[in-house]
């Protein structure tokens, strides 16, 4: 019996809505969340071995901290992430990530075509950084309205990963 799947649902699906409506994934959510799929892998009852979600949460964190570092996703989006690898195996969390984050960038695209002001910003962004100037990159392309729900993106990996397999 997939008793596993119920938990991994609730939990991407309450982050992606999170993330959509706030553009903040909470803390509590994402602990009760590493928290149930590391009891479940525990306890025999997950999808992996309780070692196999500790490995996968790993790689996903080592994965993630580059990208967090430099200021690409948030700390919900990593917390995230590394929760929902306690259901996956490393290669599935590496493969999860990629989706991911390829997913992230079509929804930017279409954020960014739905709207008319955020080309002239990221046109004047482009040509600052062509130019060599230093410029304020916070003001020009990161409103509120621009940023990405990653937790939507990162969920649809996760769960794409699972239930299509990874390439390899």
């Amino acid at each position: 019996m997939m008793i596993w799947a119920i938990p991994l649902w609730a939990g991407l699906f309450i982050g992606a809505v999170m993330d959509i409506r706030t553009r903040r994934v909470s803390n509590r959510l994402n602990m009760s969340f590493a928290l149930v799929g590391l009891t479940l892998a525990a306890t025999g009852v997950g999808r992996v071995d309780g070692w196999v979600a500790l490995g996968a949460m790993g790689t996903a964190l080592g994965i993630m901290l580059v990208p967090f570092a430099i200021r690409l996703y948030r700390g919900g989006d990593l917390k995230l992430v590394v929760a929902a690898s306690a259901w996956l195996t490393p290669a599935e969390a590496l493969w999860s990530i990629v989706v991911g984050i390829v997913l992230g960038g079509l929804i930017g695209l279409c954020q960014i075509g739905f709207q008319k002001g955020p080309w002239k910003r990221i046109n004047a962004a482009m040509w600052l950084m062509v130019l060599g100037r230093q410029t304020d990159m916070e003001g020009v392309v990161a409103s509120e309205r621009l940023t990405v729900p990653m937790a939507l993106a990162f969920g649809a990996g996760v769960l794409g990963t699972i239930h299509l397999g990874k390439p390899w």
